[in-house]
């Protein structure tokens, strides 16, 4: 177990950059991998065992319980996320299932500008809060007089940047975004009728000719676009729109069709592993049947959801990246997993609009509800979705005369 003063050279020798979340709290507390800080940062000022909020508290010169650095119970020292929440992907596919191939993190590219702009926000951000890390800790005199264990007084403006940067990002933690309120059952479907109204035949945008090339065309749609895996179908479904065609291309054969698509290896081989599924077991036949179809390679419950929907009529839910951003942030049906969220839209949409309901929300969170900034300005059904924090209509600058 390392001292704190020892973690903190190490810090100002690596640099936030080189520690990540925990790493750094722990570098900083001086914790081992155990936890439990091994000793005060500044002499006589954090008790061993203080715990991070305090450490950090009196590594800049505030209390606890100060305004400037509060602490709710809830507030994460090592990231933020939850379990089962999936990670979004702008205009991803249809299907991103676990147990299939989960959405990829950092898989939203492009929307608002390339990584040329997503960079220049990054170091921005990294600007400001090195800016108020020495804002907030210039005056502090234990810096000036070489208090700080084991740390060159050459390093005290590193550590002001560094401790204000990880202050910084704790600080603004603390401000939770608003909660979303429930929909009443009743708006439930207000919100869905005023949907099917601005898009009165919603359909898959994956292109396909039977069940089973819609089932082929869902298991490779998993990290990938509709776009990009219909690029891919045309010339698979060409050579191979069969089991038995399937069976005869081969592994090699699929996945010199589908290279440009991600995941390719690993598809390529359950599309050739569920073709000869379907013939050994179902006569060259997709199932009409859940527990059939989840049976077969590379297909768990969503895309058994989407082909039973699709291609048999079944008034399914599939709950894909954009089905579980709009049940949370319209309050249509809120939950914390994948699965609470299917089984709360099954329970509170009407009958008559379940089975149209799947690819009713698909299309709007993929065109208007998007992941970094719904555009609720054009949203024909703002009305009843419970959103607190409403997009504006952007502010059109005037040409130059």
């Amino acid at each position: 177990m390392q001292g704190g003063g020892e973690g903190l050279g190490k810090i100002a020798a690596g640099g936030f950059a080189e520690f990540g979340g925990e790493d750094f709290v722990a570098a900083l507390a001086g914790q081992d991998q155990e936890g439990g800080a091994a000793g005060a940062f500044f002499e006589g000022d954090v008790e061993p065992g203080g715990g991070e909020a305090a450490f950090v508290a009196a590594a800049i010169g505030v209390g606890a319980d100060d305004d400037e650095f509060a602490f709710g119970e809830e507030d994460e020292l090592a990231g933020t996320g939850g379990a089962g929440v999936p990670a979004e992907e702008e205009d991803g596919g249809e299907e991103f299932g676990a147990g299939e191939a989960a959405d990829g993190p950092g898989a939203e590219q492009g929307e608002d500008g390339g990584a040329e702009g997503e960079q220049g926000a990054e170091d921005a951000q990294q600007g400001a809060l090195a800016a108020g890390g020495q804002a907030a800790l210039r005056q502090d005199h234990r810096f000036e007089h070489g208090a700080v264990h084991g740390v060159p007084a050459c390093q005290h403006a590193v550590l002001r940047r560094e401790l204000g940067m990880v202050a910084a990002t704790l600080n603004a933690r603390k401000t939770k975004p608003r909660k979303t309120k429930q929909m009443t059952l009743a708006e439930v479907r207000l919100f869905l009728e005023a949907l099917a109204r601005a898009n009165p035949s919603p359909k898959s945008e994956l292109e396909y000719r039977d069940p089973f090339t819609l089932l082929v065309a869902v298991v490779l749609s998993a990290q990938a676009t509709d776009a990009s895996v219909n690029k891919a179908t045309v010339g698979l479904f060409r050579d191979a729109d069969t089991p038995a065609a399937m069976v005869a291309l081969g592994e090699a054969g699929i996945a010199r069709h589908i290279r440009t698509i991600g995941l390719w290896q690993g598809k390529a081989k359950n599309v050739a592993a569920l073709s000869a599924a379907l013939i050994a077991e179902h006569g060259g036949q997709v199932p009409h049947d859940r527990a059939a179809l989840e049976a077969l390679p590379g297909v768990g419950r969503k895309t058994a959801n989407v082909v039973l929907n699709v291609a048999f009529g079944e008034p399914t839910m599939a709950v894909d990246t954009h089905v579980f951003r709009l049940g949370n942030r319209t309050g249509i049906a809120p939950g914390a997993n994948v699965r609470a969220v299917e089984d709360g839209l099954v329970r509170r949409i009407p009958a008559d609009l379940l089975q149209e309901a799947h690819h009713l929300l698909i299309l709007h969170g993929r065109y208007v509800c998007k992941a970094r900034t719904p555009e609720c300005w054009r949203c024909v059904a703002a009305e009843w979705c419970k959103f607190p924090d409403k997009t504006l209509p952007p502010v059109v600058k005037p040409a130059r005369k």
